[in-house]
């Protein structure tokens, strides 16, 4: 089967991260190096996809400010993209990464979008179709600061169709937002699952309790749980995987949950098991904090890695 992947990025970013020895409150704090990536959710799982020469595009809504320096990063990451422009400046998120590797991260909240650029970006994305394919429409990521979250689903609803495979991966909807959209995949990590579900989550064994919850309406659930690996579940065949991850040392976790994705779709889109898909996919993320900032993950690591990743329940 062919497929066609478009990634939607409503509010998408530049992250800068800055490294440095201390956190001074009184005096300024000259970070020891510097970089700027692009970011946002949708454009890290494209820039991956992209970086394993899986074909996608991005299509989305930028501040036109600083587009230029926002499209040579683009351009660098080798994403292909069709963005409409707006008033205000693409948002520039700060990462800053002190010698133990502990970060503090202050995202921005992004431009104000008007609603009839909705209507454009839904007008790109249906001539962007393909009929004779699977379309793998990506909704990751935050939100533009005045749109709702019911003006977000019923957005993504209107692309619901039988060719259309729909991918989620934010902390924006309730079960029952989920449960309307019924999309492909979701792929929320520990905290994100806690909030979808309305209840704390008390490890990946009390997950496991909670799981039937997708039952008939979400066909792969992949929730990341940081260092103790991922948990694997698919709705329609109630098909139940736990996938633990060697320790290994960490640089930064920015986007590692997004690497997990790309890898599982890179995977998924390449006829590979769904056992395959997700021990990749585990992959993906963990070479991904291996990494400073928001660097890509190289294809070479992620593959030689794979082997280092064990199912230990498969259910």
């Amino acid at each position: 089967m062919d497929f066609n992947i478009i990634g939607i990025s409503l509010n998408p970013s530049m992250d800068v991260t800055m490294w440095v020895d201390k956190i001074d409150f009184e005096e300024p704090v000259k970070p020891i190096k510097e970089k700027v990536y692009t970011g946002g959710k949708s454009i890290n799982v494209s820039k991956v996809l992209s970086s394993f020469k899986t074909e996608n595009k991005i299509i989305g809504v930028a501040g036109k400010d600083n587009f230029d320096g926002f499209k040579k990063l683009l351009e660098k990451d080798k994403i292909i993209y069709e963005f409409f422009l707006v008033e205000g400046s693409v948002r520039e998120n700060v990462s800053i990464v002190l010698k133990d590797n502990k970060m503090i991260k202050i995202n921005r909240r992004g431009c104000e979008v008007d609603s009839m650029v909705y209507k454009n970006i839904k007008d790109v994305v249906d001539n962007h179709m393909v009929l004779d394919k699977k379309n793998i429409l990506m909704f990751c990521g935050s939100m533009p600061p005045n749109l709702s979250p019911v003006d977000y689903k019923n957005f993504i609803i209107s692309f619901k169709d039988d060719n259309n495979l729909i991918v989620i991966d934010n902390d924006i909807f309730s079960l029952e937002d989920i449960k309307e959209i019924s999309p492909f995949i979701i792929k929320p990590n520990h905290l994100e699952i806690e909030k979808m579900l309305g209840k704390k989550v008390d490890g990946k064994e009390d997950l496991f309790k909670s799981l039937y919850k997708f039952d008939g309406f979400v066909e792969n659930v992949i929730v990341s749980f940081g260092d103790e690996g991922l948990v694997y579940y698919n709705g329609k065949t109630n098909k139940l995987l736990d996938i633990s991850v060697p320790n290994i040392s960490v640089k930064s976790t920015i986007g590692a949950g997004d690497s997990v994705l790309a890898g599982f779709i890179h995977y998924y889109v390449n006829g590979k098991s769904i056992e395959d898909c997700i021990k990749f996919g585990a992959s993906c993320g963990t070479i991904a904090v291996t990494v400073e900032g928001t660097d890509t993950v190289d294809l070479k690591d992620v593959t030689q890695f794979v082997d280092n990743i064990k199912i230990i329940l498969d259910n």
